[in-house]
């Protein structure tokens, strides 16, 4: 018997109070349905269904299947089988969300896991639990057994959203997990789908993020694209630069024209001007107005006082529509504001800079992953605008601490308020 029937035959005998083992019981039970429903079921159909016949049929008349959907207690067939399914799901979030519940049975949740994703690939929030339930309890062969699943569509725009609230959820499990044993580490690294899944859809710019920094390290460049391979160097060296260590520009080993998704090239364009800012031209790039080409280097080059490059990538912008864009580019809008004020500032125009900095939403328009990278990032240009304030200041160095910004410097803030403040009053002396 097929196994799309087996929660047909579970309900049946539930009602029926016993096994349908034999014709005698067959029998039984074809006269119970006829009483129950007046409609009748042959004992053979019942045999059959029940796997005690030999058959390859693999499918029953609707008359069939809506009778005894009936006699279970449901509407019809297509009701009952909805009822299966999201019971199913029911029971698979239970046996992994249960706070007491200790996994035993991992293969069969395992099973039952692979086939909602196979029902309903958007289910992947499911994975991110069982991953955040097996950290807790310390099961990290269980783990690396986990990211054998089956995973399709994984980069599909369709699965953008379940994608990154997956990865989202499973992050600060991941990010303050102590494994027991270092070699976890290098075999999860070696997991194609777990790869693919979360350190490609997760940036994790936090102090706290020495497990992303090794995952990555311990991938096997073999295994992936050469987008993924691009990913993991040019990730590498802006954790670099943000700590003041040599880069070794190993993601510019891929071109740019073999890149095909916008987030990785929006970092390769940022690498290759800190390898030679002085020949940077982001006009050299195809659709330079992309939001994500050009947010990174604009972070880069006001670390390093380049407000020439600043000015030049904010003239890309300034006449665009930023208000449309679809929800994963919230992220980037943000930077591409703060930068965008911070141009108004320095050209005298302070009433329109302020406007435009207090539209901004940087808690609520933030991913997770960024959330306090773009914190730290917005009180320092909020320090630019408002110039020196104890409290103001008390926010940003708290905040800096949560992050890898830390060659940004609230004196420097300070001095790039005064500096531009100054610049204007000069002229109008």
């Amino acid at each position: 018997m097929k196994n799309n029937y087996l929660f047909l035959v579970k309900a049946i005998t539930t009602v029926f109070g016993s096994n349908v083992h034999d014709v005698s019981s067959a029998k039984k039970l074809s006269k119970e349905i006829e009483i129950a429903t007046n409609s009748s079921v042959s004992y053979n159909s019942i045999r059959r269904i029940f796997g005690l016949i030999k058959t390859e049929q693999t499918s029953y008349h609707l008359k069939t299947l809506n009778t005894l959907s009936r006699y279970s207690g449901f509407e019809n067939f297509a009701v009952h089988e909805k009822h299966s399914k999201n019971y199913k799901r029911w029971k698979l979030i239970n046996s992994i969300c249960y706070a007491n519940y200790k996994i035993e049975k991992f293969k069969e949740l395992k099973l039952a896991l692979q086939s909602e994703l196979k029902r309903n690939p958007e289910a992947i929030m499911l994975l991110g639990l069982l991953t955040n339930k097996l950290l807790h309890q310390k099961k990290e062969k269980q783990l690396i057994d986990l990211y054998s699943i089956e995973l399709k569509n994984i980069y599909s725009p369709s699965m953008l959203m379940s994608v990154t609230n997956c990865c989202n959820l499973m992050a600060t499990s991941l990010r303050q997990h102590s494994f027991r044993d270092s070699n976890t580490l290098k075999a999860l690294a070696q997991q194609k789908k777990f790869i693919q899944l979360y350190v490609h859809h997760f940036i994790d710019y936090s102090k706290e993020n020495h497990n992303y920094v090794a995952l990555l390290k311990n991938t096997t460049d073999e295994n992936y694209t050469e987008t993924d391979t691009a990913y993991k160097y040019l990730f590498l060296d802006t954790m670099n630069f943000f700590q003041g260590k040599k880069l070794n520009f190993k993601g510019l080993d891929i071109p740019y024209t073999k890149i095909n998704n916008d987030f990785v090239r929006g970092r390769w364009i940022a690498i290759s001007y800190l390898k030679n800012n002085r020949n940077f031209n982001l006009q050299e790039f195809k659709n330079p107005k992309t939001i994500v080409l050009g947010t990174e280097v604009l972070v880069f080059a006001l670390i390093q006082n380049d407000f020439t490059t600043i000015e030049k990538i904010c003239t890309f912008y300034e006449s665009e529509d930023l208000n449309s864009i679809n929800w994963y580019y919230k992220n980037e809008k943000i930077i591409i504001d703060l930068f965008l004020s911070f141009q108004l500032f320095s050209k005298g125009n302070e009433k329109e800079a302020n406007a435009l900095f207090k539209t901004i939403k940087y808690i609520e328009d933030s991913n997770f992953q960024c959330v306090e990278h773009n914190t730290t990032l917005y009180l320092y240009f909020q320090a630019i605008l408002e110039g020196p304030s104890i409290a103001l200041n008390a926010k940003f160095n708290a905040a800096k601490k949560n992050t890898h910004l830390k060659l940004l410097q609230s004196a420097q803030a300070i001095a790039l308020h005064h500096y531009f403040r100054g610049e204007r009053e000069s002229k109008y002396a």
